[in-house]
């Protein structure tokens, strides 16, 4: 006879949410953070603006390319096994594109930046539809919200630091934050308890 899955205590719930909109302003400081970077590039790097576009471009390539893959990843081993070391892994380019000494350097990182973004954009809304069925609701709003306010806040911090620094700085900052967003994650986003590994089978064509 089949059991019915343990039910989730309730203070799982709140810390839940906040983990949700955590993941979401990490991932989502990257992705367009270097828009308001682009005339220092320019100047920085002599470089067009199609070049230095590429910052931004090469993000959501990877993002792209990525994508499959991670959730193919994530339904063999589970959804906060994907989660939280992808928000660990986007720290490492985020702080190594401080130290780009080069325009092709900095596009290399901010493509190894998107590699990971999958990791929490696609498996996250699987993990609250799964965890959190009836609720869902309250945890995807968390989340959203926490995109788009990473999406300002990235945009706004580098510009602000660029302006009154240099934008090598701007990233130092951006990947201490995603280091704090990750441990934030890591330790109140709830054990999955609903989750079924999935099943896949390679056939041969002959």
């Amino acid at each position: 006879m089949k059991t019915a899955p343990a039910a989730r205590p309730e203070t799982a719930f709140p810390h839940a949410v906040v983990a949700a909109m955590i993941a979401g302003a990490c991932t989502f400081l990257n992705v367009y953070c270097t828009q308001p970077l682009l005339p220092f590039l320019q100047r920085r790097f002599h470089a067009t603006e199609v070049q230095v576009s590429l910052t931004v471009g090469a993000v959501t390539l990877s993002v792209a390319l990525m994508a499959p893959f991670t959730g193919m990843i994530a339904e063999s081993i589970g959804r906060k096994k994907v989660i939280v070391p992808a928000l660990f892994a986007m720290a490492v380019p985020t702080l190594l594109a401080a130290m780009a000494q080069s325009l092709s350097a900095l596009i290399f990182w901010r493509f190894l930046q998107g590699v990971f973004v999958p990791g929490v954009i696609v498996v996250i809304i699987a993990y609250i539809n799964e965890e959190f069925a009836g609720r869902t609701g309250a945890v995807m709003s968390a989340y959203v919200a926490g995109t788009v306010f990473g999406g300002f806040i990235g945009r706004f911090l580098t510009g602000l630091i660029a302006a009154h620094g240099n934008w090598h700085a701007a990233f130092l900052v951006l990947g201490v934050l995603n280091l704090l967003g990750a441990l934030a994650v890591r330790q109140w986003l709830p054990p999955a308890t609903h989750f079924v590994p999935g099943i896949w089978v390679i056939r041969g064509c002959c």
